[in-house]
């Protein structure tokens, strides 16, 4: 019998041999008619999530038919499309189609009757104009072309900015000053977020127990408000959040921190918390193009395309051929002094190091084969990263919290560290990520604690990982081992 399901947003069709945990939880029991059933699938049942129709058999010697639309594969073992994918116990099926979708999924042992399910699902449009994305440790934060702002995800201390600490897990808009639009960047952290408006203002919004917002005071905030800098509104160029501390650069090219400083991350010389930002100097009067901030660690690169660090350096993070904290910036070489360096992202304790040449460099920890080096030890100094085995080519990188995206100037997009593998699972080498969601051509990426967020040339918006709190946007809390469509 065919059980039909109109659900808005983008659906997947979860396989899981779960027999016990899934039949708690079922809302339906579908009817399979007077076939036979197949041995070894005694039981075969369907529940219904939030977005998710739930499939659980009580075996994993099976065969997977996944036929969507004129398209059909079989998917069996390790085997991944961008329709299915499947290992010894579980799957995902995607309803890749804007509009009605059709799959259909037959389940066969070899044994009796193959058992079959038909699924209709409604997908509704791609969110297109999606400008950009900042994932922060367990929230997202969403920019789109029209300049407005939305949040997904854990909204503890009011981080999300929604004007209480409730977890959401599809966006909502963020009002910013009490309006809609008019936001120009944003920056996610652990537990706060900064935003930057056209006019050059500055705002922030959740926990604020360091001065991490620079408000002048340790008091959190759920609704975003305007931070002051130098006691003056606006003329901010660029902000970064990271742990529990904020760099801010102003038009002018000057620095500004605020927060906590337990590792020298604020660069003032000392281990002294600032609740208002205050200014640092970095090297000599050359001025300050872009900023990074990791949990407790600060990139800063100037104009001339020297690269400084400053903060906590346990695992090597800083890239100084050490692990000892630093407390005023100091300059860092990658790779030679050469070439300059074009780019840099912080993650929780690793750093990844974009070249003008296009080559990709690395340092800090390693555990989980995010730094992309083929193994999983921790460097102190950078280290060339080859994507595809191949060095240069880098547009673009994102460092999380175990995990590292890539984006090739071919618009291929990469994955290293926790996640990275079609099924979950780590992986010490970049690896390609396939299917519909980067067809097209990737444009902007961004990594949190255990996620990754997407957005394509067309300007729809994709996310892959965990999903504990509904950082992914999806409408729901399952974990999305394939990037999966976010729709708002």
């Amino acid at each position: 019998m065919a059980i039909t399901h109109n659900l808005k947003g983008f659906v997947t069709v979860v396989f899981v041999v779960l027999a016990a945990f899934i039949i708690s939880s079922c809302s339906l029991i579908p009817d399979m008619g007077s076939s036979p059933p197949s041995e070894g699938l005694d039981t075969l049942t369907v529940s219904e999530g939030s977005l998710s129709p739930v499939f659980s058999v009580d075996t994993t010697d099976y065969t997977v038919t996944v036929s969507n639309g004129t398209t059909s594969i079989i998917v069996t073992g390790t085997t991944s499309d961008s329709l299915a994918t499947v290992s010894s116990n579980s799957g995902v099926a995607q309803a890749l189609n804007v509009g009605e979708n059709t799959i259909v999924i037959s389940v066969s042992t070899g044994f009796g009757t193959p058992k079959e399910y038909t699924v209709t699902v409604t997908r509704e449009e791609a969110a297109l104009g999606t400008r950009s994305v900042s994932a922060g440790y367990f929230h997202t934060m969403i920019l789109k072309d029209d300049g407005t702002l939305w949040a997904t995800g854990r909204g503890t201390l009011g981080m999300l900015g929604t004007g209480d600490s409730e977890h959401v897990s599809t966006p909502v808009e963020i009002l910013v000053g009490g309006t809609s639009g008019g936001v120009a960047a944003v920056s996610s952290g652990v537990y706060h977020t900064m935003i930057l408006k056209d006019d050059g203002t500055l705002w922030a919004t959740g926990r604020n127990d360091a001065g991490q917002l620079g408000t002048g005071d340790t008091t959190d905030v759920s609704t975003p408000v305007e931070i002051l800098v130098d006691g003056v509104s606006g003329s901010v160029a660029a902000v970064a959040a990271g742990g529990s501390h904020t760099i801010i650069l102003k038009t002018d090219g000057t620095l500004w921190v605020t927060g906590n400083n337990n590792y020298g991350e604020l660069g003032t010389g000392d281990t002294t918390g600032v609740n208002t930002p205050v200014e640092i100097s970095v090297g000599d009067s050359t001025s300050v193009e872009a900023i990074a901030a990791g949990v407790e660690h600060t990139f800063i690169l100037k104009t001339d395309g020297s690269l400084w660090v400053t903060g906590r350096n346990n695992y090597g993070q800083l890239g100084t051929g050490d692990t000892v904290d630093i407390t005023t910036p100091v300059e860092i070489i990658v790779g030679g002094p050469s070439v300059g360096v074009a780019a840099v992202s912080a993650g929780l304790n690793h750093t990844m190091i974009l070249k003008t040449d296009g080559t990709l460099w690395a340092t800090g920890r390693n555990t989980n084969g995010q730094l992309g080096t083929g193994d999983t030890i921790d460097v102190d100094t950078p280290v060339e990263v080859l994507t595809g085995g191949i060095s240069g080519s880098v547009a673009s990188v994102a460092a999380g919290g175990s995990l590292t995206a890539i984006l090739k100037t071919d618009g291929t997009l990469w994955m290293a560290g926790a996640y990275a593998g079609t099924y979950g699972n780590s992986s010490s080498t970049p690896l390609e990520v396939t299917g519909e969601s980067v067809s097209g051509g990737v444009d902007t990426i961004s990594s949190g604690g255990s996620h990754v967020l997407i957005v394509t040339t067309d300007g729809a918006l994709w996310a892959k990982g965990t999903n504990g709190y509904g950082q992914l946007g999806t409408g729901d809390t399952s974990v999305a081992y394939t990037p999966v469509l976010v729709t708002y």
